[in-house]
This record gives C-alpha cells, sequence and structure tokens, in this order.
C-alpha cells in the first residue's frame, strides 16, 4: 500500500480502493476481477494522505509522489 504525499494523478492501471475511494471515483473506474481492485478508465486523483494500492510497477512520477507504506521495503531501503 501507498500514502500519496500531495494530490497525484494516475491515468492508466489498476488501482486497490476501498469502497468509499471507490465510490467516489466511480465514473473513473471500472471493478476489476480481484476484490477492491479496480482498472482505472479516466484519470483519478488522489488526494494527500489518502492510502491506496497499486497493481503493477509504480513510474518515476508516482514513486517521487508517495510514500511505501510496507515495512520490509522501508527497512531495506534504511539498510543502504
Amino acid at each position: 500500500m501507498f500514502q500519496a504525499k500531495e494530490l497525484i494523478t494516475i491515468r492508466s492501471g489498476v488501482l486497490v480502493l476501498t469502497d468509499d475511494q471507490a465510490r467516489r471515483r466511480a465514473s473513473c473506474l471500472m471493478p476489476s476481477i480481484k476484490a477492491g481492485a479496480y482498472t482505472v478508465t479516466a484519470p483519478v486523483q488522489i488526494k494527500a494522505g489518502e492510502v491506496f494500492g497499486i497493481n503493477g510497477d509504480v513510474d518515476k512520477y508516482l514513486a517521487d509522489r508517495i510514500i511505501n507504506l510496507d515495512p520490509k521495503v522501508n527497512a531495506s531501503r534504511r539498510k543502504k
């Protein structure tokens, strides 16, 4: 899971969202096969502080604007 540091726009891919997050963005999403996962069909904005998931790779634009909440990833970065 990730947390947005600032307002971000996601234009494609599959997001993992809560029911409330998906409901507020219903016109931009299509439910995916996996529960809680939604395919982006139109640009989706994620507000600063919101927690969400992304299925797939994170590009540089997003990587600079999100915090990875996975403790394993954060621990391995601290060791470098």
